[in-house]
């Protein structure tokens, strides 16, 4: 018996997971270009120390397209299941301007300020300050070009544009490195000529993301209504519906903080090391990333609409691929760590040594790492926000920082590793402890581990030319759909018409051969959602709505994530 299928969840995840990828690893991608190009041009590979100074300013600038990027498109698609798009298009407008006003704030602090806090943090010897002064005083203008691509990316992929940031970072990123190798290579710029690629390449990528503004079936609008005044207002519900916030902020300060433990317990070989680890492991750990960063919206709009069906296989697909990816990674890093020491053409026996060393301990952290990220964006999906700050916060704070101290005075050095491996596992634990008491404290919650439990849905894929539910329903779908026909009474055979009437329209594209439909009863309101693929078409005709309003309803279309999206709602 057909009971539902989950195609059009599986081509969806597949079509988000590239461009989502390469969004995540837009910074990384950018300053692992820089220090390649640069290492082909200076012979010293010690002044690589300078260019990883930069690295906690590149990391602060994620909290701001994390802010208003993650948050505002999360929040901008709850509003969309709503049906409410002049609030989804507020968060839309909101995000955009409000990540453009705090680049042009963070670009005058980093210019005035960024030199006197690395010199005050590191004390770093004058030939580095000085290379990295050049390096960055240029670099601090990709900023908001690089927070803009990706801001505008969350929120294009949202709307089923997933290629529109693939190929505006692609062209980013070409770019820098044609312009970096002219600039250094032939005019023989530097340091200078690196930065300037990438200021170069992320503004002809911000060009061509802006292409967005002109599709004629985008479902995002910047509107006029909203004042600079209300951008900041928003800033609060940004804030408490994006518990990333947190794990960026002190990733940026932990980062700060492990740069200079590296710096005083093992001096350059411990800048170097560092360096490797955090672009190397941090890389690998951004593919499995992006795997939550896939899920997450996915779950977001279905845990909203109470499909908990579709929240379970979005989550337990995505936990196997983590699973399948970080295991056979982690054992890389532990077993040929030198590899990525070659990769930084790193030749010096004693930073290898000390390379290989902190790859091998923290490559046992990494599966930890990969899946308490994954969890802690479920639970921000399915409005768990205490869980996941809480989280993110034991992580990238608490242990990190308590462990950096604890362990660096227990075993010297080495503990620096041992501490960023238990900050990556805490956070497992936590969540673990809350499913445990979720189970014991609620007996309804049918999935512990997910924190979901049962709702008056039901859900079933309708095939074309099997247009009998006997061909889909089990025993307990069809009781349900038998108490929704008493609760509408009269109104059934209406409802069904246009059930029916919207079917056929949708149908009439040959290329559909499917259509998911739930049915949900919240308080005195059933509301029928039809779900399909394929070109984004209103199938709701003058005849549909005319049925629709003899029985009190409304019927709407309204495309989320790139699904065509058909709401019938009848009051009970």
């Amino acid at each position: 018996m057909l009971t539902r299928d989950f195609d059009f969840l599986k081509h969806k995840y597949r079509e988000l997971l590239w461009p989502t990828l390469l969004m995540l690893l837009s910074d990384k991608i950018c300053f692992i270009i820089d220090v390649a190009i640069i290492a082909l041009f200076i012979s010293d590979s010690t002044l690589l120390a300078a260019i990883n100074l930069a690295s906690p300013f590149i990391y602060f600038s994620a909290v701001l397209y994390t802010l208003f990027g993650v948050g505002g498109s999360l929040l901008a698609l709850r509003a969309k299941v709503n049906q409410d798009n002049e609030k989804a298009n507020y968060y839309f407008t909101a995000s955009i301007r409000g990540v453009l006003i705090l680049n042009i704030f963070y670009i005058l602090f980093s210019i005035f300020l960024g030199d006197n806090i690395i010199m005050a943090l590191y004390g770093p010897p004058n030939t580095i300050y000085k290379v990295f002064l050049v390096y960055f005083n240029i670099l601090v203008f990709y900023f908001p070009f690089n927070c803009y691509v990706l801001t505008m990316g969350y929120f294009v992929r949202s709307d089923g544009y997933p290629k529109l940031p693939l190929i505006a970072l692609l062209i980013a990123n070409i770019t820098n490195i044609i312009i970096s190798l002219i600039l250094m290579g032939v005019f023989d710029l530097g340091v200078a000529g690196s930065s300037l690629g990438s200021v170069i390449g992320y503004a002809l990528g911000s060009v061509y993301i802006s292409t967005y503004f002109f599709k004629e079936n985008r479902s995002f609008y910047l509107t006029t209504k909203i004042k600079v005044r209300q951008i900041f207002s928003t800033l609060k519900e940004f804030l408490m519906n994006t518990p990333e916030i947190i794990s960026r902020i002190f990733i940026t300060v932990k980062v700060l903080f492990y740069t200079v433990l590296c710096s005083e317990y093992i001096g350059i070989a411990g800048l170097m090391a560092f360096l490797v680890y955090d672009n190397s492991e941090t890389v690998v750990y951004m593919f499995l990333s992006a795997i939550a960063k896939v899920m997450s919206p996915i779950v977001t709009v279905f845990y909203k609409e109470m499909d908990y069906e579709a929240v379970e296989y979005v989550i337990r697909k995505s936990l196997k691929q983590v699973l399948i990816i970080a295991v056979p990674l982690s054992v890389l890093f532990a077993v040929y760590p030198e590899v990525f020491a070659m990769l930084f053409t790193i030749d010096d026996p004693a930073e290898i040594e000390v390379i290989c060393s902190a790859l091998r301990i923290t490559s046992v952290g990494l599966i930890g790492r990969s899946l308490s990220l994954l969890l802690s964006n479920y639970a921000q999906a399915i409005e768990q926000n205490r869980l996941s700050s809480l989280m993110s916060f034991l992580e990238e704070c608490v242990v990190a920082f308590a462990g950096g101290i604890i362990f660096t005075q227990m075993f010297g050095a080495v503990g620096i590793w041992y501490a960023l491996v238990v900050a990556d596992i805490a956070p497992l634990i936590l969540y673990g402890t809350v499913s445990f008491i979720y189970q014991k404290n609620n007996k309804d919650r049918t999935k512990s581990m997910l924190l979901l439990k049962d709702t008056n849905t039901v859900t079933w894929t309708y095939m074309r030319g099997k247009n009998e539910l006997d061909h889909y329903l089990n025993d307990d779908k069809k009781g349900f759909i038998q108490n929704i026909e008493k609760m509408l009474n009269e109104k059934t055979p209406k409802t069904i018409d246009s059930l029916e009437e919207t079917v056929e329209n949708i149908l009439k594209d040959e290329k559909i051969k499917s259509i998911d439909v739930t049915i949900i009863k919240v308080d005195e309101k059933i509301t029928i959602t039809l779900t399909y693929e394929g070109e984004l078409i209103n199938p709701i005709t003058e005849e549909t709505i005319e049925h629709i309003e003899e029985i009190d309803g409304d019927i709407e279309y309204n495309p989320i994530l790139g699904f065509n999206r058909a709401y019938i709602n009848i009051p009970i």
